[in-house]
């Protein structure tokens, strides 16, 4: 015989989102697929919220379904100032049968930040104004005659090239 209740958690470190928390410009996306066999156990799942000294500071409302067929949820929520852990709890309850038919499937979990509390996509001295000379530092990277190459990729595809360029003329642009 299988427990009439399972807990399972992950927890998550967000703590390089830090900055973006702080100012409350922050948000979790969390979801997946869950699944009962017969329509009589009850899988759900929720999220809550760590500090730095491990203390809860809140936990959502959980959700589930009695659906013997897999059915996605999404849900989107800021993430409390503080906040340096996200704990991902599923949890299934046995309602009828001999085993615990709660089922869980491409979870996910992710950190949205605004762009606000990130800077100016394409300002790469950081002064607030998109200019050739921003075009000029880029450049400069992709050469690897600056020393910061980390702030170079404006698409986000790992790599820093002329296409990262191009967006930034994009920009300038206004295109």
């Amino acid at each position: 015989n299988t427990v009439s209740y399972s807990e399972a958690y992950q927890e998550v470190d967000v703590s390089e989102y830090i900055d973006c928390i702080d100012q409350d410009l922050a948000y979790v996306n969390y979801g997946g697929y869950l699944s009962d066999w017969g329509g009589s156990d009850y899988p759900e799942m929720t999220v809550a919220f760590i500090d730095e000294g491990g203390n809860q500071i809140s936990q959502l409302e959980p959700f589930g379904t009695y659906n013997s067929f897999w059915t996605l949820f999404s849900e989107e929520h800021p993430i409390p100032v503080g906040t340096e852990y996200i704990q991902m709890i599923l949890m299934g309850t046995r309602y009828a049968g001999d085993d615990n038919d709660s089922y869980f499937d491409d979870l996910f979990l992710r950190v949205w930040q605004d762009q606000s509390c990130l800077g100016m996509l394409g300002d790469m001295n950081a002064d607030s104004v998109i200019n050739i000379l921003d075009v000029i530092i880029l450049v400069n990277i992709i050469l690897g005659s600056d020393n910061d190459p980390g702030m170079g990729d404006m698409n986000g595809d790992g790599s820093i090239d002329i296409l990262d360029v191009i967006l930034l003329v994009n920009i300038i642009l206004g295109s």
